[in-house]
C-alpha cells in the first residue's frame, strides 16, 4: 500500500472521524487496516457499493457517512433480505436487490469499490472464491471484505427474521483463505477470538487508474 504523505493524511482523517472513533479509531488495528486499504482504493467522487444494509439506522448510515465525509464518495447498497429491502427501499442511497453471490446478475455496471464488512462468514466456504471473483469483476479499483477472526461471533443466527444474518462459517482463521486465494491480500487485526478480531481480505486492480 502507498505510504506517501497524502495517503497517510487520508488514513488519519478516516481514523479521526467520530464514527471510526466509536469503533476504536487508530487504537483498533482492524479499523486502521481498513482505513489504509480504503485510502489506497477510494478517491473523491468514486462510487462505492456496500454489501448489506443492516437493520437499524446506525448500521445503515455509519459507513456511508464515514466514507462520504472522508472521500466524498457516492454510495449504493446491495441487500438480499426482503424485510431489510422493504425497510430501506425509500432510503437516501440507491438499493440493489439480490445476493452478493449473484452480484453479476444484480448490478448493471461496475462500481469503483465494493465493500463487504463482516460479510464472508454469512455464506458457505465453497461460495467465497466465486463470490470474490465476481465482486472483483464488477469493480474498477478493487474490493475489500472483512470477517471475524476466530470464534467470538460464532453464536450468531438469524436476526430480525433475516436468515442471511446467520454466521454460516465458524471460527474463521489463518487457514480459511488458502492457496486458492493467492490473488488476494490478507491482514489480521485485533485479537483472535475477541470482539475486535478481524480478517481483512482485499484485491486491487493495479492496472487501472
Amino acid at each position: 500500500m502507498k505510504k506517501d504523505p497524502k495517503h497517510s493524511a487520508t488514513v488519519e482523517k478516516f481514523l479521526a472521524h467520530k464514527i471510526a472513533q466509536k469503533w476504536g479509531g487508530g487504537a483498533n488495528t482492524g479499523i486502521r487496516q481498513v482505513g489504509e486499504v480504503l485510502s489506497d482504493l477510494c478517491f473523491p467522487g468514486c462510487t462505492v457499493l456496500l454489501v448489506g444494509t443492516g437493520w437499524d439506522s446506525e448500521q445503515y448510515h455509519d459507513w456511508p457517512n464515514l466514507l462520504r465525509d472522508t472521500w466524498g464518495v457516492k454510495i449504493s447498497y446491495l441487500e438480499i433480505d426482503e424485510g431489510y429491502i422493504n425497510r430501506w427501499k425509500n432510503g437516501p442511497y440507491p438499493l440493489y436487490e439480490g445476493s452478493v453471490t449473484n452480484i453479476k446478475d444484480v448490478i448493471p455496471t461496475p462500481f469503483d469499490v465494493i465493500l463487504w464488512v463482516q460479510g464472508p462468514e454469512h455464506i458457505k466456504y465453497e461460495e467465497m472464491l466465486p463470490t470474490f471473483e465476481a465482486m472483483y469483476s464488477m469493480s474498477n479499483k478493487g474490493i475489500i471484505c472483512t470477517c471475524p477472526w476466530g470464534g467470538y461471533y460464532d453464536y450468531q443466527g438469524a436476526i430480525n427474521n433475516n436468515p442471511a444474518e446467520e454466521h454460516v462459517q465458524k471460527s474463521m482463521d489463518e487457514n480459511t483463505f488458502g492457496p486458492e486465494f493467492s490473488n488476494y491480500q490478507r491482514l489480521f487485526g485485533g485479537t483472535k477470538d475477541e470482539g475486535d478480531g478481524q480478517i481483512l481480505i482485499w484485491r486491487k486492480h493495479e492496472e487501472r487508474s
